[in-house]
């Protein structure tokens, strides 16, 4: 009979980091995690538009990404949804 292998990954440990409440502008510390932000759609199309006038400056959409802090993937995907 086997035995169930442990799934743990020893190779990237999971570090959990709490803020205090100094660094973290807030009254209490808090655990950061990598939660989604959401946009409402009057967010998106500023950003968009504001990608837009990066690219026509000449940056990138890698530099706009960053510049905007979305995700190149979420960049594709709101030009995607909002076309048309």
């Amino acid at each position: 009979m086997r035995q169930a292998r442990s799934t743990v990954n020893l190779t990237h440990p999971v570090v959990r980091v709490v803020l205090s409440p100094e660094c973290s502008g807030r009254m209490t510390g808090r655990i950061m995690t990598n939660s989604r932000k959401r946009h409402i759609p009057e967010q998106v199309v500023r950003k968009l538009g504001q990608a837009d006038r990066m690219l026509a400056d000449g940056a990138n959409v890698a530099a706009g990404c960053r510049e905007l802090e979305v995700a190149e993937q979420t960049y594709y995907r709101w030009r995607l949804s909002m076309a048309g």
